[in-house]
């Protein structure tokens, strides 16, 4: 089965919703293919609840803690309260199951490994980060066995930053294996994986270089301490990401106003969005255009969403065609309100890659190398590289980009160094190598000169709450209670989604952009929120720090000064109406006045019917895919 087809696999499930009254309704939801789907037989067996964010604290805390000492029954059916991941926490959202003689709440966790020692070590905010190992989106490939796993120390900077966190390795003639298994494309060199308790990048070498690193003739992977979660789990390496030729990016409103901090003029950024808007203005009219146009939209496995639209321009269809003209329309109309509300400004010299490390210790501190097949091949010159989210100007680097040609086998990734004085991905906004992607950029005209670069960060660790640390010795028997109290600090993000609205409202208010006092005071209250659960950070105290902060909130505006992102989304025109007036219907399908007219009015009756339920159960279909692309269930 390829890893398309399988990464694109989902079931379907019953989802309990409440609403803002308190009253529930049971919907149709989807589960995607994960360790756990694989492990049962019946997906149905999984029930997703969901409370809105605006239902009150008291109320939700009441009633999540009496379905769980109760359960949920639905019919004949009776669910148990399993948990929830790190993402469900995030959209407030809880998984319950229904028990068999086959799998029981506590046979399936112990099936996905020791998580009850995370608990005990770390509390049950890290717990359910690592359940989600198990609901992540998967391909399952081969087997490894433990004698057949190499660990890996980490590689350390000078300032004792990890060079390598989260990536480690896998032999190439084992590579192959995995490739023809899933159906990747042969030359596939980075896999972002699940293996038991192990989750990062598996990052592809030579068997002679693999044998020389670790020393091991036996082992078909190499891992490192970094990318070890807990012990245990299935042994069947799963594959939930590889890379790919990427498309051009985009730019964000933070990455542009970073780049205006760092010294990158207005006027560049103005001259991009121009030349973006003229470019969709002759999609219409102008077949190359549009095939420009929509091409820098397209993902390398065909799936996208304007494939059709594509393959319909390729093939020569008139662009007056009524279907393809509608197509265009809906292109257009999409790329000017991703303009207009994030300014998702497109850049040619530019990618997002999975980060990696250099294995063989070629690359010194400040180099990168980046191999794109389909590009150039190797690139030589200066970029600057970053990663999402980003709300510091320090979290954007200045990197020289050099050919080796011993890793010229890397390709579309940007290799790191694993020396130096710190670790570059940490650099930007705590970054690591298990599977995040960094934006690079080789636009001079938006790489800041090497005076405006900040100084490397000092390397800093959470500090874990008080209540974190008394979890070391938490009882079993205290889970599900401790899962409530979890549940009802962090559910919805509702304190990050403050921060980060707080910064983006007021980034733009002044000259100083993101070096503003009170941008720059929310940037550690933003980093520490971003992994809260994991970390054991006191949220009332980052609370306190953070309406601490709103005396510093409105400082001074320049009578001259204009919010440059307000000027910006102002020159983004609204899209053209959707009307269709002026579609010309091709006569041979107009049955009107051939078929009999009660059979035309039964007909014409029966298509709204038909649309009306078509188009919500694409629409459904859309948001639980946009919901599960990327994440866990």
């Amino acid at each position: 089965m390829s890893a398309k087809a399988s990464l694109s696999k989902s079931f379907p499930i019953v989802h309990l919703r409440f609403d803002n009254t308190g009253s529930f309704q049971i919907t149709q939801d989807v589960i995607s293919s994960s360790r756990a789907t694989r492990l049962i037989s019946d997906n149905g067996r999984f029930l997703k609840v969901s409370f809105p964010t605006t239902l009150k604290d008291n109320f939700v805390r009441q009633l999540l803690a009496d379905k769980i000492k109760s359960g949920i029954t639905i019919g004949s059916k009776k669910y148990i309260f399993f948990g929830y991941t790190e993402s469900q926490l995030k959209e407030s959202r809880v998984l319950f199951f229904q028990e068999r003689e086959d799998w029981t709440v506590h046979s399936l966790k112990a099936a996905f490994g020791d998580l009850n020692s995370v608990y005990r070590l770390h509390g049950y905010g890290k717990y359910a980060a690592r359940l989600g190992l198990s609901f992540s989106s998967t391909d399952p490939s081969l087997e490894v066995g433990l004698e057949e796993r190499y660990l890996l120390d980490d590689l350390i900077a000078n300032d004792g930053s990890d060079c390598s966190d989260g990536c480690g390795m896998i032999r190439d003639s084992f590579a192959k294996q995995v490739c023809s298994t899933i159906g990747a494309s042969e030359d596939t060199c980075v896999f972002q994986i699940r293996l038991g308790g192990i989750k990062g990048l598996f990052v592809r070498y030579k068997d002679e270089d693999f044998d020389h690193i670790c020393g091991s003739a036996g082992a078909k992977v190499a891992y490192r301490r970094s990318m070890f979660k807990y012990e245990g789990g299935p042994s069947t390496l799963e594959v939930r990401d590889i890379n790919r030729p990427p498309r051009s990016a985009r730019l964000s409103i933070q990455f542009i106003v970073l780049l205006m901090t760092l010294g990158i003029s207005f006027e560049v950024f103005e001259s991009l969005l121009r030349k973006q808007l003229d470019d969709l203005e002759q999609i219409m009219v102008n077949r190359q255009k549009a095939m420009d146009c929509v091409g820098g939209e397209l993902d390398s496995e065909g799936k996208d969403f304007d494939q059709e639209l594509s393959e319909m321009l390729l093939a020569g269809f008139d662009l007056n065609e009524g279907h393809l003209a509608c197509l265009l329309k809906q292109f257009q109309k999409r790329s000017l309100d991703a303009l207009r509300t994030k300014l998702h400004i497109r850049v040619k010299d530019s990618a997002y890659l999975f980060g990696v490390v250099d294995e063989l210790g070629i690359l010194e501190e400040g180099q990168i190398y980046i191999n794109r097949p389909y590009q150039g091949g190797p690139q030589v010159g200066t970029f600057v590289v970053g990663r999402n989210p980003a709300y510091s100007p320090g979290d954007l680097r200045r990197l020289e980009a050099v050919n080796i040609p011993e890793l010229s086998h890397l390709t579309n990734c940007v290799v790191f160094a694993g020396k130096g004085g710190y670790s570059e991905p940490n650099q930007m906004g705590g970054g690591d190598l298990d599977g995040d992607r960094y934006l690079i950029i080789k636009d001079p005209d938006l790489v800041p000169d090497p005076e405006e670069i900040r100084r490397p960060k000092l390397k800093s660790d959470p500090t874990p709450s008080d209540d974190a640390s008394s979890n070391a010795y938490a009882s079993l028997s205290q889970m599900n209670k401790d899962a409530v109290n979890v549940f009802m600090n962090l559910r919805g993000s509702r304190l990050l989604g403050q921060m980060s609205n707080a910064w983006m409202s007021q980034v733009g208010k002044t000259e100083e952009l993101a070096d503003q006092a009170y941008c720059a005071g929310l940037v550690p209250l933003i980093e520490k929120a971003l992994d809260i659960a994991k970390t054991g950070e006191d949220i009332e105290s980052v609370k306190k720090e953070f309406y601490a902060l709103k005396t510093l909130r409105h400082a001074p505006r320049s009578d001259h000064w204009r919010d440059p992102i307000e000027q910006l989304q102002s020159l983004v025109p609204n899209p053209p109406g959707d009307s269709q007036d002026d579609f010309q219907c091709d006569p041979d399908l107009i049955l009107e006045g051939i078929a009999p007219r009660e059979d035309w009015d039964r007909c014409i009756a029966e298509g709204r019917r038909s649309m009306g339920a078509f188009n919500q159960a694409l629409h459904r279909a859309i948001t639980s895919d946009k919901k599960n692309k990327g994440t866990h269930l």
